[in-house]
């Protein structure tokens, strides 16, 4: 039995090509003003290591002032869904039409914005998790009660 998405492309190569999406917050800098803005850049995943940072193998997306990173990702990930039943294309090195469906590989950012995009606070929390009691603020932490604390948690999760 051939595999569905052959007998789509019609006997034709059928591809599927990764890609890797940079999130940033930017600023505008305007007139000395810091107008933050969310910019979004895509690369071909299935290039040569040596290939991904020439600047013709980048290409901007979007950018938005209004709107945030995820909702930003959303947009994409809706057109990525978009091709998901395959695009035609034509192959110039195989001189024919193929069929290929493009996919998002890895999603890149600096630790500040994965920090935003998983609703992380980041090295300024002040309880590790959300579900133990442990930390608390610089003056508590840094208290020999609190220092105690600290350290029996972690003994306790390395034991785990």
């Amino acid at each position: 039995m051939s595999n569905p998405k052959r007998i789509a492309a019609g006997g034709h190569p059928y591809y599927h090509v990764f890609t890797i999406l940079f999130i940033d917050d930017v600023s505008g800098n305007v007139s000395k003003q810091w107008n933050k803005h969310y910019v979004c850049y895509l690369s071909n995943a299935c290039l040569p290591h040596e290939q991904l940072d020439k600047e013709f193998n980048i290409w901007f997306v979007g950018s938005s002032p209004h709107i945030n990173a995820l909702e930003l990702a959303q947009g994409i990930q809706e057109s990525f869904n978009k091709t998901k039943t395959g695009i035609i294309a034509y192959d110039a090195l195989e001189k024919t039409e193929c069929m290929f469906v493009v996919l998002p590989y890895l999603n890149v950012a600096d630790n500040p914005m994965h920090a935003e995009m998983c609703s992380q606070s980041g090295l300024t929390s002040n309880k590790f998790c959300q579900t133990c009691n442990v930390g608390g603020g610089r003056d508590e932490k840094c208290s020999d009660d609190g220092y105690l604390k600290l350290f029996q948690f972690f003994t306790q999760v390395n034991k785990i």
